[in-house]
């Protein structure tokens, strides 16, 4: 719902002069609005620091080895299987040469980086497997930092970015 006031009053050049302006008489929406997007992103990370620190066990609910090989799975088709098809249809594309260094590069890191933070935040709202998919963000976190060095070292040395 907020996305979507916020999108009408993007494209109501009237609503400006009510939010936007020096004197406008509902600015303190867009003060407290920005507020809380700075705050986004320190809650996120302290909801999936809390969803680590209370399930820390690949064990819990008897999933056994199960659970890492779940995790092995889903990081590998993130960051190895994900990256490999968005290389290779990037690169296929008739316009990548004419594209800036800056919006190839982006493309590609977009496909290689960890899944979203988010995800905790989405599965404590849900209620469904915070622990395994905060266990699940911890290691794509942990061994991305690797993964995407590889690619990006990999672009350069085959010339793609």
């Amino acid at each position: 719902m907020v996305g979507l006031i916020s999108i009408l009053v993007a494209l109501l050049p009237p609503a400006h002069t009510l939010i936007y302006n020096d004197n406008a008489p509902l600015s303190f929406l867009n003060v407290s609005l920005t507020t809380i997007g700075d705050a986004y992103v320190p809650a996120a990370l302290f909801v999936l620091g809390m969803q680590i620190s209370s399930n820390p066990s690949a064990n819990d609910n008897g999933a056994g080895d199960r659970g890492m090989k779940d995790i092995a799975i889903v990081a590998g088709v993130r960051m190895v299987i994900v990256p490999s098809i968005a290389t290779l249809c990037l690169v296929s594309y008739g316009g990548w040469e004419d594209m800036e260094l800056s919006t190839r590069l982006v493309l590609l890191l977009e496909s290689c980086t960890p899944p979203a933070i988010n995800l905790a935040t989405m599965a404590t709202l849900r209620g469904w497997k915070e622990g395994e998919v905060g266990r699940m963000l911890f290691w794509c976190y942990v061994g991305g930092g690797l993964t995407t060095a590889c690619w990006v070292g990999g672009w350069r040395w085959k010339g793609v970015v």
